[in-house]
């Protein structure tokens, strides 16, 4: 099932909201915002593929469209680039920011992972 580009857009800016937030380092705060981020990760892999989705469509429906009015003749292939270029800026926005909540995802993920390797062992050296 492939989710409504809207849907698409309020999970990505929620997302991002939580990515921002800011967390304290206690390990029982680590551990569930771990959870938390390991499927919001999984989430947004799909959510960037659905964004890729709704990019690909809109391209593919516009151009046809395009072509069908002016004929393929009065476009060259330049002409063409660039103007589907611009017919997609929105779409091509949200999947570009699909891919950078992914990757943000996994960058938190890791760096919680160093704390609590940090925490484990300030704690057994502190005993």
């Amino acid at each position: 099932m492939i989710h409504e580009y809207s849907y698409i857009k309020q999970r990505l800016n929620e997302i991002q909201t939580f990515l921002e937030s800011p967390y304290d380092c206690e390990p029982e705060i680590l551990l569930d915002r771990l959870a938390t981020l390991d499927a919001m990760n999984a989430e947004a892999g799909k959510l960037k593929a659905d964004a890729e989705y709704w990019l690909d469509k809109k391209l593919s429906d516009e151009i046809f469209v395009k072509i069908k009015d002016l004929g393929r003749e009065f476009m060259t292939a330049t002409l063409l680039n660039k103007w589907v270029k611009t017919l997609a800026y929105e779409e091509q926005h949200t999947a570009t920011f699909a891919d950078r909540i992914n990757r943000t995802c996994v960058h938190q993920i890791e760096s919680m992972r160093t704390q609590i390797s940090y925490l484990k062992n300030y704690l057994n050296t502190n005993k």
